[in-house]
């Protein structure tokens, strides 16, 4: 896997009303980046799945996975 994604609840770099942000590493580049993953209560719904893919569509790697830069 490209993406190595630290999913520790302690490792959480950020929290929202709708998704929760874990560190990672893309293995390729050793760069680091940021896993934006939707809180499971919102997964099963269509339309927060898609305002979720909106707001993230334009700094997007892969699905939910942002590059950081300082």
């Amino acid at each position: 896997n490209r993406y190595q994604i630290d999913r520790d609840p302690h490792s959480e770099v950020g929290r929202g009303g709708m998704a929760v942000i874990y560190p990672g590493v893309d293995t390729e580049t050793d760069e680091s980046i940021a896993a934006k993953t939707l809180l499971p209560v919102y997964q099963a719904h269509s339309e927060r799945r898609a305002r979720f893919l909106r707001e993230a569509a334009p700094e997007l790697l892969a699905a939910g996975l942002l590059r950081l830069t300082s």
